[in-house]
């Protein structure tokens, strides 16, 4: 079959604004009925903006891996907002600059090395558990955001949970995640339709820029190099020698602030919600702690034991990834699947329609963590999952995740059982992360035969 020149298939979008209302309504619904109703390459429109919708892993594959020199990672006012916040790190750069960041970071964030900061999450997470009683009610998505930015940021700058330097991080970070993350729900769809940044969070980002100049300050003048993040970026070199710039290192400063507890703090929201509507996975999650760790709090030399952990947050990736699109955009004219793709077209990939796809799962919307041991000889095909994106792009905090969100759901699960609010409609929220509409609220129930010795 021959390249076509025409557009693919698509739903008749408004003169004006394309598919932007129907889109704005319902994004997951919308972009799965799309796929459902029009195939594997579906053209979408918005102003000034034409967008390829791929749910073809072969495709996705090309975008990302095969061909993925043909394309950026999203341009217009998206990549505009995201280097006002992020700078010009390793999540921005592009190009030589790119290859340059990945080899000098990469290393960084290895099993091994990751593994040295596992006493601060462990020491994180108890000292919030000590907070809990049984019988209270909280908002479980509320006290893993919480969690997680304390963990990140004293995984990346030291000191204790209540240094000035941490909380004033926290507040800031706080303020972008809901700026961000959470409000801006246009993101990865058109250069036009985007939310306005506003003077609260300009105010936060300038408040991190000088906050991380100040830290970045105080440790060369000091000359000390205690043992946090920081200070390994501070002292890595590419392979000429030279060493981090310091427009990079307050990019991927920022970086790691941001993103190192939004994925893992939304997962372990919804992970959470997940085990307390099914006891038998949850049983059975209790049996591995027990087996495992006795009475034990766990250690990162655990995290091979605890398979059935970790196919617990891989069902959960698989039906809630946070992380729910991947964008990009056309930099020359290119061919994927039976279609030339102009420059300047915007191709968009979502792991929320992929993971759910039941051509590749069965039983896809069933929260089945055994289908992780049960499809181990049978692998479905590459971006059929890709949680963490794919190609040379591939998440580059991978293991500082998988290690934060196993020791974190294994800690708190071994105190407490959590009884969902029967009152609340617990929804995904799809923006540029998919975190739990009104949070997951929760009565703790408390243990006591999995923390005894």
């Amino acid at each position: 079959m021959g390249i076509s020149n025409h557009l693919p298939p698509g739903p008749v979008g408004g003169f004006i604004f394309g598919h932007f209302a129907e889109y704005s309504r319902d994004p997951l619904g919308f972009l799965s009925r799309c796929a459902g109703s029009y195939g594997d390459v579906v053209a979408l429109r918005l102003p000034a903006t034409q967008i390829y919708l791929l749910s073809d892993p072969q495709h996705i594959n090309q975008v990302l891996s095969s061909k993925n020199e043909d394309f950026t990672i999203h341009g217009g006012m998206k990549m505009s907002i995201t280097r006002k916040i992020f700078g010009r790190g390793l999540l921005t750069s592009e190009g030589n600059e790119w290859h340059r960041q990945r080899r000098l970071t990469f290393p960084l964030f290895s099993h091994s090395l990751i593994a040295k900061y596992t006493e601060i999450m462990l020491d994180e997470t108890e000292q919030m558990l000590s907070r809990w009683t049984d019988g209270e009610k909280r908002d479980i998505y509320e006290d893993t955001v919480e969690l997680t930015i304390k963990i990140v940021i004293r995984v990346l700058v030291g000191g204790s949970g209540n240094s000035p330097h941490v909380k004033k991080l926290a507040e800031s970070i706080a303020t972008l995640k809901d700026a961000y993350f959470m409000k801006n729900r246009s993101q990865g769809l058109g250069r036009v339709i985007q939310l306005p940044l506003k003077s609260r969070f300009r105010r936060a980002v300038k408040k991190i820029d000088n906050l991380a100049h100040k830290i970045i300050l105080e440790r060369r003048s000091s000359g000390s190099k205690p043992q946090d993040l920081l200070s390994v970026l501070m002292s890595a070199q590419d392979e000429e020698g030279n060493p981090i710039t310091d427009e990079q290192l307050l990019g991927e400063i920022k970086t790691f602030l941001i993103t190192g507890h939004g994925g893992p703090s939304i997962l372990l929201a919804w992970a959470i919600y997940l085990l307390g509507q099914h006891p038998e996975v949850e049983a059975k999650l209790l049996s591995e702690i027990r087996d495992v760790l006795g009475g034990r709090l766990p250690e990162a030399a655990d995290l091979k034991q605890l398979s059935y952990t970790s196919n617990v947050l891989k069902e959960t990736l698989r039906l809630y990834p946070p992380t729910w699109f991947v964008a990009r955009e056309a930099v020359r004219d290119c061919e994927i699947g039976n279609y030339r793709i102009s420059k300047g077209t915007q191709v968009l990939m979502s792991q929320w329609i992929l993971h759910r796809d039941s051509r590749f799962w069965e039983e896809p919307d069933l929260f089945r963590p055994e289908r992780w041991e049960e499809n181990a000889g049978k692998k479905e095909p590459k971006y059929a999952y890709f949680p963490f994106g794919g190609g040379p792009r591939f998440c580059i905090g991978y293991a500082y995740s998988e290690m934060l969100s196993v020791l974190v759901l294994v800690s708190v699960m071994r105190n407490f059982h959590f009884e969902t609010a029967p009152d609340q409609k617990i929804e995904p929220y799809p923006t540029a992360a998919l975190y739990p509409k009104n949070g997951v609220k929760v009565t703790l129930i408390e243990r006591t035969t999995l923390t005894s010795g």
